[in-house]
């Protein structure tokens, strides 16, 4: 018997609002490893501070590689790592918490800057 694949609430919204945009982005994860509580795996937890900072690196060497248009900062942990590398990126809501509409409101907001429609 095959098990259905585990699905995260805010990782529906994000994927919704961004899929009608593909291929014109590039999405990269604060914390490319899944933080998960202790023991439990499909958990989810907001990672820490020194993790975001773990992989600020990595994080600049792909903008450095990529050279993208736009930057935008997906929540505050998003922020916080771009702004530990001087990254230029404008804040989105995170579509968790209560956070869909914002979220897909600043997704919108700078697609249509960049002239990227559906």
């Amino acid at each position: 018997m095959q098990e259905e694949p585990h699905s995260e609430y805010s990782a529906n919204i994000y994927w919704r609002v961004l899929e009608p945009y593909f291929p014109h982005f590039f999405t990269w994860n604060s914390v490319p490893l899944h933080p998960h509580h202790e023991g439990q795996p499909l958990s989810i937890r907001n990672p820490k501070s020194s993790e975001v900072k773990a992989y600020t690196d990595v994080l600049a060497g792909l903008i450095g590689i990529l050279q993208p248009q736009r930057i935008l900062a997906i929540g505050r942990k998003a922020e916080y790592a771009l702004k530990q590398i001087d990254a230029d990126a404008t804040y989105v809501r995170h579509p968790s918490q209560g956070g869909a509409k914002l979220f897909e409101a600043g997704v919108l907001a700078a697609m249509q800057e960049l002239e990227i429609g559906t």
